[in-house]
């Protein structure tokens, strides 16, 4: 499909796929969470995840018990409308976004629709 084409004759360009340069991972690590690109899936789609920090670079604690509730704290404040906590949703492949969605429901700005599972949460791999 073409590019929009505006009044003057120009085309938009295509909207780029977020990117983990967006995100402010500074402001992520201090919380005790961060956006991770895992690797690739089997059939080769990016593998991307919102993880607490498991060993600080401090030496302290996490600060979160497992990555559940670094999903809840992200999720609350995206909820409230903190763009940080939003950007980084939009960055989780639809894998994890299923998981994050299923315990913790929707926040603004979620994705919906089908997605590669075709909403059988059964093909969700563990993470």
């Amino acid at each position: 499909m073409p590019a929009p084409v505006q009044r003057d004759g120009s085309a938009d360009a295509p909207a780029a796929p977020p990117s983990l340069d967006t995100l402010d991972r500074t402001a992520t690590i201090a919380e005790g969470w961060a956006v991770f690109d895992c690797g690739l899936y089997s059939d080769g789609t990016p593998r991307v995840e919102l993880q607490r920090i498991d060993c600080p670079d401090d030496g302290s604690e996490p600060r979160f018990e497992d990555d559940q509730n670094a999903w809840k704290h992200v999720a609350d404040r995206a909820r409230k409308g903190s763009a940080l906590h939003l950007v980084a949703l939009g960055l989780i492949d639809v894998f994890e976004r299923a998981g994050i969605e299923g315990m913790l429901g929707p926040w603004p700005g979620a994705a919906t629709g089908p997605s590669r599972t075709d909403g059988d949460p059964a093909q969700v791999p563990p993470c």
